[in-house]
C-alpha cells in the first residue's frame, strides 16, 4: 500500500492489468477495495484500459478509476477542461 492519501486508496496498475490475463490477481484487487472500505476510504483503480477491466472493477465495488479507457494522459489545462465538462467519467 504505497500511495495512501487522506481519503483514497489506489489499486496498483499491475494487478488491474493482470486481472485481464486470467491471473489470480483479482483476489488482491478485491482485497484492496474491501480493506479500503473497512478503513472508510474510497478505492481508486489505476490502469483501466478495457471495458472488461472496468466491468470487473465495478463488480468488485470500485467507484473510481483512471486509465487509458477514460482518457490518454493530459496536461493541466486539458485536465481542468475535461473535469469541468464531465463530473463522472466511466465509473
Amino acid at each position: 500500500m504505497h500511495h495512501v492519501t487522506e481519503s483514497y486508496r489506489y489499486s496498483a496498475t499491475s494487478f488491474v492489468d493482470a486481472m485481464q490475463h486470467g491471473q489470480r490477481h483479482d483476489q488482491i484487487v478485491e482485497t484492496i477495495v474491501a480493506l479500503s472500505h473497512q478503513l472508510g476510504l474510497e478505492a481508486i483503480a489505476e490502469g483501466i484500459e478495457t471495458r472488461e477491466q472496468l466491468q470487473q472493477l465495478q463488480h468488485l465495488g470500485y467507484q473510481f478509476g483512471q486509465g487509458y479507457l477514460a482518457s490518454r494522459p493530459l496536461c493541466d489545462d486539458d485536465t481542468e477542461m475535461l473535469l469541468a465538462n464531465h463530473q463522472r467519467i466511466l465509473l
